[in-house]
């Protein structure tokens, strides 16, 4: 998992947000759209509207992944901070 990216196509609900986020103005988390990857935008990983999303409740990705049966995750991206440096 990458929780420094907005991956469109990871789930529909993070895609609803996506199109709901863009047509009432972007996202207080959503960073621009990487250009080498359509459809995938840096994020705000600081922002706990994003954390929220990421592990911050029980809807949460991270809880989703554990729910299944998973023990943890794998974290992909970890040098995504020099991104915003």
């Amino acid at each position: 998992m990458n929780p420094n990216t907005f991956e469109h196509w990871r789930s529909r609900r993070l895609s609803l947000l996506l199109a709901i986020g863009l047509e009432c103005g972007k996202p207080s988390f959503l960073a621009e759209e990487n250009p080498d990857w359509e459809g995938n935008y840096n994020v705000k990983y600081w922002n706990t509207d994003w954390q929220n999303i990421i592990y911050g409740n029980n809807d949460a990705y991270v809880k989703k992944i554990i729910d299944t049966g998973f023990d943890g995750v794998y974290l992909d991206i970890i040098d995504a901070f020099e991104y915003f440096e």
